[in-house]
C-alpha cells in the first residue's frame, strides 16, 4: 500500500515538472540550411533584461529537439548555423512546438500558431509595416517632384503629421486586437510607442490604467504602463551570450564597453589549421588562466578539447571524454580549452564536474583581438568542438564524440601496439 503511495506520488512529481517543460522540435529545409547539418544549433532567452542560454543540440538528419524549462513566458532566440537570421519567438513553460524552417522564412520573428505573445507580436510588426510603407511611398513621391518652392517644406511636415495621427490611432486599435488583448507584454511596447510618438500625457495615463486593470497579476512585466525602469542587463549575461553569437557569426549585442567586442583595424585573419597541419604547441603559453603548458605535455596523443561551462552539450560529453581518458591513461590527454568569459564561473565549473585534475585547462582570454585569434585558427565556429594531435602535434581529427571518439582512440592504441610487436619482431 505504501509502495503504490510512493510511485503514485513520484508519477504526480515528475508530471508537474514536466508540465513546465517546453520542447521545441525543428526540421530544417535542405535548400537552405544543408549546411546546418552535423553542426550545433543554440537557444537563448531573455529574462527581463537578462541572457540566458537554455540549450542547443547538434542537427542531424536536418532535425532537432530543444528543451527549455523557465518559469515564465519569454522571448527566444534560435541561432542556426550558416544562416544570417537570429530567429526570434515567444513561448510559455509547457508549450510544446514543431517549427518548420524553409527557404521561404526569411524575417527574423516566427510565426508561430499556439504561442500567443508571438502571434501578438507578428500582427502588431505586420501592422506597424504595412504603415510605414504607406508612409514611405508618400515621402517618395513627393520626393520625385523635386518642388523648389517653400511649399515643399510645409507639404513634407504635413504628411508627416498624419503619418504620426495613423500610427498613433493604429497602435491603438491594435490594443483590441484577439491576440493583443491576451499579451501584456505587448499592450505594454504599444504604450512605449504611443510615448515616443508624443501622444498626449493624459490619454496615455488613461490608457495605462486601462491595461493595468486588463492585466491585474502581469504588472512586474508591464514597465512602461507601471513607470517602473528597467535594470540593465548584467555585464556577465551579455558576455556570455556574445560569445556564442561570436563564434556563429552573429552580431553582438551591444555593450557599454565596445572595445571588447571590436577587432583593431589591423587585425589579420589567420589561415586555419587543416588536417594534417602540425600546430604551434606554444600557442596558449602566453595565456595567464591555464593549469599547464600543451608544450609539457608528452603523452602520445592529445585532445584538445574547445568547450564552456554554459555550453549543456560540452557538459553532457565530459563523462564520455573522461571514461575515455581513464580507459587508456597512457595514450591521451585532454586539454581543455575553455570559451567562458569570467573565471570565476570556469573555475566553479572545473570543481563540478570534477576535471581539475583529469584534464590540462586554459581559459580563452577577455582580449577579443587574442580570443579572436584562437578562434579563427582553429576554425570554431560552434561548441563543443574538440581536435586529435598525435606525438608530432599533428592534427588527426576534428569534432569526434561519443562513441566516434571512442572507436578512434581504440583504433589508435591498436595500431600503437601492432607497430610495436612489429618492432620488436625485427630486433
Amino acid at each position: 500500500m505504501y509502495r503504490s503511495l510512493i510511485i503514485l506520488f513520484c508519477i504526480v512529481i515528475c508530471s508537474c515538472k514536466q508540465g513546465n517543460l517546453s520542447t521545441i522540435a525543428i526540421t530544417l529545409e535542405r535548400e537552405k540550411y544543408g549546411k546546418a547539418e552535423g553542426k550545433w544549433l543554440y537557444l537563448y532567452a531573455i529574462d527581463g533584461n537578462e541572457y540566458l542560454i537554455v540549450d542547443s543540440c547538434m542537427v542531424k538528419n536536418l532535425q532537432c529537439k530543444l528543451r527549455s524549462n523557465l518559469p515564465d513566458e519569454l522571448p527566444y532566440y534560435l541561432l542556426v548555423p550558416a544562416t544570417e537570421n537570429q530567429y526570434e519567438f515567444w513561448m510559455k513553460p509547457g508549450d510544446h512546438l514543431n517549427v518548420s524552417l524553409t527557404s521561404e522564412i526569411t524575417r527574423s520573428r516566427l510565426s508561430i500558431p499556439g504561442t500567443l505573445t508571438n502571434m501578438a507580436h507578428c500582427r502588431l510588426e505586420d501592422a506597424i509595416e504595412k504603415q510605414t510603407k504607406i508612409w514611405l511611398s508618400l515621402k517618395d513621391s513627393l520626393a520625385k517632384t523635386n518642388i523648389q518652392n517653400p511649399i515643399y517644406k510645409i507639404l513634407e511636415d504635413s504628411i508627416h503629421r498624419v503619418d504620426v495621427y495613423r500610427r498613433q490611432k493604429l497602435l491603438i486599435e491594435m490594443l483590441d486586437d484577439k491576440y493583443i488583448r491576451q499579451s501584456p507584454h505587448v499592450s505594454d511596447l504599444i504604450v512605449m510607442f504611443l510615448d515616443t510618438d508624443g501622444y498626449p500625457s493624459e490619454q496615455l495615463d488613461s490608457i495605462r490604467q486601462v491595461l493595468l486593470e486588463r492585466f491585474p497579476n502581469n504588472h512586474y512585466r508591464m514597465h512602461n504602463c507601471t513607470g517602473e525602469s528597467v535594470s540593465p542587463a548584467s555585464d556577465r549575461s551579455i558576455a556570455t551570450v556574445n560569445r556564442i553569437l561570436h563564434i556563429m557569426g552573429f552580431p553582438p549585442i551591444e555593450k557599454r564597453k565596445k572595445t571588447t567586442t571590436c577587432l583593431p583595424d589591423n587585425y589579420i585573419t589567420p589561415k586555419a589549421y587543416q588536417k594534417g597541419d602540425i600546430i604551434n604547441i606554444h600557442l596558449f603559453d602566453t595565456l595567464e588562466t591555464k593549469t599547464a603548458s600543451l608544450a609539457a605535455i608528452n603523452s602520445p596523443y592529445i585532445l584538445l578539447d574547445f568547450w564552456a561551462s554554459w555550453c549543456s552539450p560540452c557538459c553532457d560529453e565530459i563523462p564520455n571524454i573522461l571514461k575515455i581518458k581513464e580507459a587508456y591513461p597512457d595514450l591521451l590527454s585532454v586539454y581543455a580549452v575553455s570559451l567562458d568569459y569570467w573565471e570565476d564561473v570556469w573555475q566553479e565549473a572545473l570543481d563540478k564536474y570534477e576535471i581539475r585534475t583529469s584534464f590540462s585547462h586554459v581559459m580563452l582570454p577577455k582580449s577579443h583581438k587574442q580570443y579572436q585569434y584562437i578562434i579563427d585558427i582553429f576554425a570554431i565556429n560552434a561548441i563543443p568542438a574538440n581536435i586529435l594531435l598525435d606525438k608530432k602535434r599533428r592534427i588527426i581529427s576534428f569534432n569526434l564524440h561519443g562513441d566516434a571518439l571512442a572507436e578512434k582512440i581504440k583504433e589508435l592504441a591498436n595500431s600503437d601496439i601492432e607497430a610495436s610487436l612489429h618492432l620488436i619482431k625485427e630486433k
